[in-house]
């Protein structure tokens, strides 16, 4: 949207520009030029909280433009009508500023603005001060929903001139839920089409949402207030940023180097080209040994003096894993001991696997079990008894390895989409699927905590104590249970040049999938030998793509949430097709998954048995 009173060479600042900004300038500099980046996907139930979130503002009304007017302006209009207006979604514009507010209630000459956020709050520790910390500093974890709201009051402020008082309208942890009702009730639409955006609305009665205490609005004048003051608040830095961008400073700022810069959503974009690769701009050509960055726990190299640290060694020319001086790293250290053994084989291009696996690997008990979960923590509960963020596990996929034969492999899973709270049904299933015998393994420690979780619940309960004593047995105490972390194996053990400095099981696999000629051939994974223009692809790159309209793919956790959410939502239960496919994504990814275990437990096995 072009604003005529901005002098800033036609850019428009927006509330997640600046966040942007305030995370890395250099992004924000290719966003701004429009280089190609990776798509992220939203945080999930967000959109929910919003829909509950309006219905506590009675008389709200969308923001609607007449033919040929902008949104700034058909918000100005209704904001001009007589009377107390609320309004949703309003657009401001002023001096290269622009923001869409969550809820704007103007009350004579007096502006609240309201921002909805997922975060949450206990109301029953007060509200007074819950944004502060010790010596009355913003919480860090805080920080940056407050900040975009000083930026959106800087915004109001200036292009109404008047009083505008800040708010925070967020998930209360205190608040009784009849999840069912609330979520189920919620009605979605596409808006606007195309942009992938969606629209909930809760159809009232208002008192429903209320009479939850779900939700919790907090005023936050004081810290927005400090937000907005001093050489480094919001309104000074907008302005230096402003500068930055007529001079054309902006675009030559130094990236601010951190080992998040191995996510960059502008590293490895679509469509990039060699003029528009902002990760390019930063690190250079795609390195096959990997980058500095992509060095396990990047963060923490350097000396103890400080010296050669991953800021040092950028600011010094460094950008290759393989250039890394061994004075960068501290080998006393546990991640020193790794970041060396990741160092050397990149150097040398080879694998290494420490001999001690093969004891851990033997010790297991048959059969094996190769567990893997997908779990939401809604702020808005799907169900009745459930608290505001409290884990559900929604999934689970389980194959069964009893012995090398190729009738030894063998698959459970169980998927649930409707009905009651599954709790009592997911760990029935996981019962069935598990047994009393055998080894457990996992990737990473959170099917052990959200097992520890449902033990707790169940305890809470108070009933099926058969189903105690067996979830019992399987976490164990201190340790002691059946289950065993892949992963942790994986961290002490095991290193690939081609893994990145990462433990991913999305990471693993890939790299000893090219290497594993062997393994590939075996009928339990030769399915999922496929080549795209004679390239050999990775089993995550073979998962199956959604064939119907508005139905996205499904590639990780938090794709798996999105679609189960999908799945869950009212309207669409109307459309089977929909619903099918998703159930047939959710089911292919997280199936993958325990595949993806069994398969670095086969490698790493027959790697072991060869002299």
């Amino acid at each position: 949207m072009a604003d005529p009173n901005s002098s800033n060479g036609g850019v428009v600042l927006t509330k997640s520009g600046f966040r942007r900004f305030r995370e890395c300038a250099r992004k924000f500099s290719y966003q701004v030029r429009g280089y190609p980046e990776a798509q992220r996907e939203g945080t999930p139930g967000a959109e929910e909280v919003e829909g509950l979130a309006r219905a506590l503002f009675a008389g709200g009304r969308w923001v609607e433009a007449l033919e040929g007017e902008s949104a700034a302006v058909a918000t100005a209009r209704m904001l001009a009508q007589a009377g107390d207006v609320t309004l949703f979604e309003a657009t401001f514009v002023h001096g290269g500023l622009l923001c869409r507010a969550d809820v704007v209630r103007r009350m004579g000459k007096v502006v609240d603005l309201f921002e909805i956020k997922s975060s949450s709050i206990d109301s029953r520790e007060g509200t007074e001060g819950v944004f502060r910390a010790g010596r009355d500093a913003i919480r860090l974890e805080w920080r940056r929903d407050l900040e975009d709201l000083a930026f959106q009051t800087l915004v109001l402020r200036r292009a109404l001139g008047c009083e505008v008082r800040p708010h925070i309208v967020c998930v209360d942890l205190a608040g009784k839920c009849d999840g069912l009702t609330l979520h189920s009730t919620l009605r979605w639409s596409e808006l606007p089409e195309g942009s992938g955006r969606r629209r909930a609305r809760h159809p009232g009665p208002e008192s429903s949402v209320r009479d939850s205490r779900m939700l919790v609005s907090v005023p936050a004048q004081r810290e927005v207030d400090e937000l907005l003051g001093g050489d480094e608040g919001v309104e000074a830095v907008v302005g230096r940023l402003f500068g930055d961008i007529r001079s054309g400073a902006l675009y030559s700022l130094p990236p601010p180097v951190s080992g998040a810069c191995k996510d960059c959503e502008f590293r490895n974009a679509p469509h990039a080209t060699p003029t528009t690769d902002g990760f390019a701009e930063c690190w250079g050509p795609e390195i096959s040994s990997g980058y500095l960055c992509d060095m396990y726990r990047a963060s923490s190299l350097g000396r103890r003096d400080g010296a050669s640290n991953l800021e040092d060694l950028y600011g010094r020319g460094v950008r290759k894993l393989v250039d890394i001086p061994l004075d960068a790293i501290q080998s006393s250290r546990g991640a020193g001991q790794r970041q060396s053994k990741q160092l050397a084989q990149a150097l040398s291009g080879q694998p290494w696997l420490q001999p001690a696996l093969r004891e851990q690997l033997d010790a297991l008990a048959w059969p094996l079990h190769f567990l893997d979960f997908e779990a939401a923590r809604a702020p808005v509960p799907y169900y009745a008894g459930m608290q505001p963020y409290q884990l559900l596990v929604f999934q689970f996929s389980c194959h069964i390895v009893a012995c090398d034969a190729p009738d030894g492999l063998s698959h459970r899973g169980w998927l649930q989409t409707g009905g009651d709270w599954p709790l009592v049904e997911f760990l029935t299933q996981l019962r069935d699927a598990l047994g009393s015998e055998g080894s457990v393994l996992c990737w990473s420690p959170y099917e052990r905590v959200a097992l520890e979780s449902a033990l707790y619940e169940l305890e809470e309960r108070g009933d099926k104590p058969e189903l105690v004593s067996w979830l019992r047995t399987v976490v164990g105490e201190d340790g002691e249970g059946r289950i065993v972390d892949l992963q942790r194996l994986c961290l002490e053990h095991y290193i690939h040049p081609a893994m990145r400095g990462s433990t991913s099981i999305k990471s693993v696999l890939p790299a000893i999938w090219r290497d594993d000629a062997a393994m590939r051939a075996h009928p339990w994974f030769a399915a999922h030998v496929q080549t795209r223009d004679g390239e050999l692809l990775s089993p995550y790159d073979t998962l199956p793509q959604p064939t119907l309209t508005g139905v996205e793919p499904v590639r990780d956790g938090l794709g798996a949430v999105h679609a189960y959410q999908h799945v869950l939502h009212t309207e669409e239960r109307e459309e089977p097709s929909r619903t099918s496919e998703r159930r047939s994504l959710l089911e292919s990814y997280c199936r993958l998954d325990t595949l993806a275990m069994v398969m670095v437990w086969w490698h790493w096995r027959a790697r072991l048995a060869s002299p």
